[in-house]
């Protein structure tokens, strides 16, 4: 078609940064492929919570170089939502943030805890949160769908997501969300530990190219 670059699903697409809690912040370059794994994971995932609704509507808080941004503008485009971009002024008032999200009708937010925490009760309008960017331990409310999305700017999508029921001293991540991606807990050869042990997570993504510079 004219007017279109023809890509290969290994063509690198976006380049992204981490967040630098586990060191200092890296660059993270996302092949085509990774475009594929945030729809399959988002719209098409096999977790059995509700999937997006062309009449959801949307808020954006997350930094527009996080990966979370990339998943919201990436569904939104896919599902038909409404996507609100709320600026740094309003996110940084909890009050005012609260604020926004009733007077917007929102319906499905993503946010961190610690966020969630400073906002209180969430608006009747909103029918799930989507919580993300550190552990969900101790928190719950009643209302909306609690989602714990485990994902990280390597992955660009969630590797896994748990369903939040109660309040979990140590809140579960859940399983992996689509066919595509795997999860593991090996010890320092490599191999799979069994039921119970610790060791160290490993996750197969094929589109995650590796780190700039």
């Amino acid at each position: 078609m004219d007017g279109y670059e023809h890509t290969d699903i290994h063509d690198a697409a976006f380049a992204i940064y981490t967040s630098g809690t586990t060191g200092n912040p890296k660059g993270v370059l996302h092949e085509y492929g990774s475009i594929k794994m945030v729809k399959a994971a988002s719209c098409d995932g096999r977790t059995g919570n509700p999937r997006l609704l062309e009449s959801d509507r949307l808020a954006l808080i997350s930094p527009l170089n996080f990966n979370a941004s990339i998943r919201r503008f990436i569904v939104s485009i896919y599902e038909g939502c409404h996507l609100f971009v709320v600026s740094y002024s309003v996110i940084k008032n909890p009050v005012t943030l609260k604020q926004y999200l009733q007077n917007n009708r929102i319906t499905v937010l993503l946010a961190s805890p610690s966020l969630l925490r400073l906002i209180g009760e969430p608006c009747e309008s909103i029918r799930q949160i989507q919580i993300s960017s550190e552990p969900c331990n101790g928190y719950y409310i009643d209302g909306p769908e609690l989602v714990n999305a485990y994902a990280m700017s390597e992955t660009s999508f969630p590797v896994a997501e748990f369903i939040i029921d109660k309040k979990y001293d140590e809140c579960p991540v859940g399983k992996p969300n689509i066919d595509e991606s795997n999860i593991m807990i090996v010890d320092e050869n490599g191999n799979e530990v069994k039921d119970t042990e610790e060791g160290e997570i490993v996750i197969e993504d094929p589109f995650f190219r590796g780190y700039i510079n």
